[in-house]
């Protein structure tokens, strides 16, 4: 009995060490992994289980497009890249989003080196391959016409795995393959629409704006009762549920299956509410338009920051908010003569600033103008 406990004992102790040991640059292999609904889950990156522990991963070589109108610069180069019009970017993003929901049923294997893929301060993520069976992720998104060839490639050879060179040639072949029959977003490019290949999604919107889609977020009762196996009562659970972050949270509604799902996916968006008015969250959503004007923002309180103002300028971390509703945080310049009465004025919350928007080391940042 006691050779039995010592060993189960090694044995555990071996697993949480595996569980919690990070070697970067050292391939490993994780198998018997799950997906895990997570908000910021999309087609090439996404929250994972393994043994208890939960990773986020990114996905070697591959580019899935956005799922959200966040990122305008990223929108416009993934609508280059397809030749498709920018508006239907997020719908090739949710179809390659649920093309990896479905493809990642059930367990799978995880192959990654831990190599830093820049996630968030809660959620580090890291490259990986990631292999259903006999199928990589990658090239089952690249064939179907879901991702474009694009991100940090794989520098060597993985265990049980082919030459990064070779793997990458087979990509290349699979989305010319992609490109001649018109599948998914490559529909757009070669002017017509497969209706064997190409998503229902893209079909239902070849010949009509993005607006057109039912958006979960602000229907109404009686056209969310238009979808398939959503009546009345299913209608007000989703509206009491709002916001809703993901189309795969939809299946954590009560009523509201996997199946049910599917079927009337590709007639929805979820888009996340605009941001509101006159906070750091509204002029980042389209920079472009208000970059080097003067905009206005309401300061719900100020804090010190950690970075360092141009000369004659000091920095501040202003708290935005508009009508109770969290707008995010953005750093101002002030100039040093105006530093303390600034602090002074602005400790009374709900009072607005104006300043120029500027691009200062890659930020968004307001500069008090002096007058």
């Amino acid at each position: 009995m006691r050779v039995w406990i010592l060993s189960f004992w090694l044995l555990a102790s071996s697993v949480v060490t595996k569980a919690i040991e990070r070697v970067e640059g050292t391939w490993e292999v994780l198998d018997g992994c799950r997906l895990v609904s997570a908000p910021f889950n999309d087609g090439d990156s996404f929250l994972i289980s393994h043994r208890g522990e939960t990773y986020t991963f990114r996905l070697f070589n591959v580019d899935a497009l956005e799922t959200s109108e966040t990122y305008i610069d990223r929108i416009s180069d993934q609508a280059r890249y397809f030749d498709m019009p920018p508006e239907r970017v997020t719908v090739g993003g949710n179809l390659a989003k649920e093309f990896t929901r479905k493809l990642l049923r059930g367990k799978f294997t995880v192959i990654t080196r831990w190599e830093d893929a820049r996630g968030s301060s809660r959620y580090k993520r890291y490259f990986a391959l990631i292999r259903q069976g006999e199928k990589y992720l990658s090239s089952e998104l690249v064939l179907a016409g879901l991702a474009r060839l694009y991100g940090k490639p794989i520098e060597s050879r993985w265990p049980g795995g082919i030459k990064p060179h070779t793997f990458y040639e087979r990509l290349k072949e699979s989305e010319r393959q992609a490109k001649v029959k018109g599948r998914g977003l490559w529909a757009f490019n070669n002017r017509f629409i497969n209706g064997e290949d190409t998503p229902k999604a893209l079909i239902k919107t070849s010949d009509q704006p993005i607006k057109s889609l039912t958006d979960i977020n602000t229907a109404s009762s009686s056209d969310l009762q238009k979808l398939p196996g959503i009546g009345a009562a299913l209608a007000t659970r989703i509206i009491d549920a709002r916001p809703i972050k993901s189309m795969d949270s939809l299946v954590e509604i009560s009523g509201i299956s996997a199946n049910t799902l599917d079927a009337f996916s590709h007639m929805v968006i979820v888009k996340e509410p605009p941001p509101p008015p006159l906070t750091a969250a509204f002029h980042r959503a389209n920079p472009s338009k208000h970059l080097n004007t003067v905009v206005t923002v309401r300061v719900s309180y100020i804090d010190k920051s950690t970075k360092k103002g141009p000369d004659g300028f000091r920095a501040v971390s202003l708290k935005t908010s508009y009508n109770g509703k969290n707008g995010g945080m953005m750093t101002a310049f002030i100039p040093d003569e105006f530093y303390e009465s600034f602090r002074s004025y602005y400790s009374d919350p709900g009072r607005d600033f104006s300043g120029l928007l500027y691009k200062h080391e890659g930020e968004l940042v307001i500069v008090y103008q002096r007058k």
